[in-house]
């Protein structure tokens, strides 16, 4: 639902985008998606609060997207 194009051009919406979905030809119920490699949150680690902070916000924010 985030990957939708209007939700994707919302500058709030922080998600990792899924660029393609791929059903399996074997087995109806698995679909493969394809998505950006991304660092784990807490690579580099977090150095200052205000970091920590942008994290959060950032995180939250995405929830002000259904509201």
């Amino acid at each position: 639902m985030l990957s939708a194009k209007e939700l994707r051009a919302d500058p709030r919406n922080h998600c990792v985008p899924i660029i393609e979905v791929i059903d399996d030809p074997d087995d109806d119920s698995i679909s493969y998606m394809v998505m950006p490699l991304l660092r784990n949150a807490d690579s580099p680690p977090f150095q200052y609060v205000k970091e920590i902070m942008d994290f959060v916000d950032q995180t939250l924010e995405v929830g002000s997207l259904f509201w």
